[in-house]
């Protein structure tokens, strides 16, 4: 699928296919653009903001990130916390502390976002392939998942609050 058909097709389906996911744009894609942003929730995975974002036509990449906890205190501990789940735990995607919070600040000490993350290509997804979409949604659902499992632990240890739908727009940054 090309970056016009991913922005068409896939809110639609996730919505269909992903128990409980009511996808809302965050960032509407414009005629000329054929990139755009939509978030949601599943309803097995509550703690998880979900945010997918295609990019460009000429590229035709889909972030799946998912917002675990926000507003952490930067620090090694919080970093060395996530490169022992990222590297060791993990199944799907990649995790991060994502330093100042972009346009906040830029003195590497606070906030910081811990997100996870994975880039589908749209070249990899048909729908005249059902195999390539089952996957789309089976990752979407494993990152959410797992996302739902660390986020209240990660607050607990580390400071900082869950994702509330009004964050969305932090999401798109990654």
């Amino acid at each position: 699928m090309n970056s016009a058909d991913l922005i068409r097709e896939l809110p639609n389906f996730m919505g269909q296919y992903l128990d409980g996911a009511e996808p809302t744009w965050t960032v509407r894609p414009l005629e000329s653009i054929p990139a755009g942003a939509w978030r949601f929730r599943m309803s097995a995975a509550p703690s998880a903001l979900v945010s997918v974002k295609v990019l460009g036509e000429h590229t035709d990449e889909m972030r799946i990130t998912v917002g675990l906890s926000l507003d952490v205190p930067y620090s090694a501990n919080v970093v060395e916390h996530v490169n022992r789940l990222n590297n060791k735990e993990l199944i799907f995607g990649r995790m991060f502390a994502a330093g100042d919070i972009p346009l906040i600040g830029q003195t590497g000490q606070g906030p910081c976002a811990i997100v996870m993350q994975e880039i589908v290509f749209g070249q990899s997804l048909s729908f005249e392939f059902p195999p390539s979409m089952q996957n789309l949604l089976n990752v979407t659902a494993r990152l959410a998942a797992q996302a739902d499992r660390y986020a209240p632990e990660l607050v607990e240890q580390l400071g900082g609050r869950l994702f509330a739908d009004d964050d969305e727009m932090i999401l798109t940054l990654y």
